[in-house]
């Protein structure tokens, strides 16, 4: 069995390591739409027009007539997938977003870790919680 020490020196990496991964992610996420087949090359830098790249069209989902006023939906993830399947960028976005959303997760559960470890280390050693 470990000691206490090492359990925290574990947590601290596995956050750090955590961290680096969403960090890169973001990365990804925020490249340029360059890539995306919808933009095109003008004086200025790339241009999207016609409202934006296959991510902009998955994410603002659609509206459909409802019995008194239109109803805003979302596409389900197969359907996005569909949508962005023509787009070799927007697909790989999509994925490093669909990756950072489970990093998040994993964060989390690392964060509830090392505040555990906080917490016994105090009763142990006596103090108040």
């Amino acid at each position: 069995m470990s000691t206490q020490a090492e359990k925290a020196l574990a947590a601290c990496l596995e956050y750090d390591r955590w961290m680096r991964e969403i960090a890169g992610l973001s990365a990804k996420i925020g490249t340029p739409p360059s890539g995306c087949s919808n933009a095109v090359m003008t004086e200025f830098g790339y241009h999207v027009p016609n409202g934006g790249t296959h991510l902009d069209e998955v994410f603002r989902g659609y509206d459909e007539d409802g019995a008194y006023e239109p109803v805003h939906h979302h596409w389900s993830p197969q359907e996005a997938i569909e949508i962005l399947d023509g787009c070799p960028h927007c697909s790989a976005v999509y994925a490093a977003i669909q990756a950072r959303k489970l990093a998040r997760q994993e964060l989390g559960i690392t964060k509830r870790k090392i505040r555990a470890i906080a917490r016994a280390t105090g009763r142990n050693a006596g103090g108040e919680e």
